[in-house]
């Protein structure tokens, strides 16, 4: 479930994201402060964050200990890379 509205201080649109049982909020999407062009997309506390692409589920994901998985939903390290890459 996800609520769609605007911020009142920061007059900002922003989509705010429901957990699955619907008691608490799991996440945010929206700009940062006013005189700012950056977007967020925020985790709340206890939640990670997965980012996918092409149909496929967490390309990206960061944890609640905040490492950073590419390929893996389980990374150990600030940066853990699971399959071939070019560095």
């Amino acid at each position: 479930m996800l609520t769609v509205g605007i911020d009142k201080v920061a007059k900002m649109p922003y989509t705010l994201f429901k957990n699955y049982n619907d008691d608490g909020s799991a996440g945010y999407c929206g700009r940062g402060a006013s005189n700012s062009n950056q977007i967020y997309l925020t985790a709340y506390s206890g939640n990670a964050l997965g980012m996918g692409a092409n149909n496929s589920d967490n390309v990206i994901y960061i944890n609640t200990s905040l490492n950073v998985g590419i390929g893996t939903t389980a990374p150990s390290y600030k940066l853990d890379i699971r399959g071939k890459f070019n560095a």
